[in-house]
């Protein structure tokens, strides 16, 4: 792997941008860092677990012998939970929240 070689001027740049991103997402999710993880179902549990692995609605369904549509119902009653709007987001969410493994 390569070293990057900054100048002192660019490392200080870098480090209050990462102090600028850091305080950001404390503002921003700090809330929801020292709340208790949602509850969810054990069906729940399970598409979080295929989704955090990068599955569709349509593998979900197919691995877990359920329809499309019962995936996309669990699908945004766990963004809901999660208080979340993407997949990405959900997963990052549910592995923070130890609700998953990585």
């Amino acid at each position: 792997a390569g070293t990057l070689d900054l100048s002192p001027t660019d490392l200080r740049m870098l480090q209050f941008a990462c102090c600028q991103l850091h305080d950001r997402f404390v503002r921003i999710h700090g809330p929801m860092l020292t709340a208790p993880p949602p509850e969810l179902s054990a069906r729940e549990k399970d598409v979080v677990r295929w989704l955090v692995m990068g599955k569709s609605n349509g593998d979900i369904a197919e691995i877990l012998g359920v329809s499309p549509h019962t995936v996309d119902t669990l699908v945004r009653r766990v963004f809901a939970k999660l208080g979340v709007s993407n997949r990405i987001t959900a997963a990052l969410r549910a592995v923070g929240a130890g609700l998953v493994a990585a």
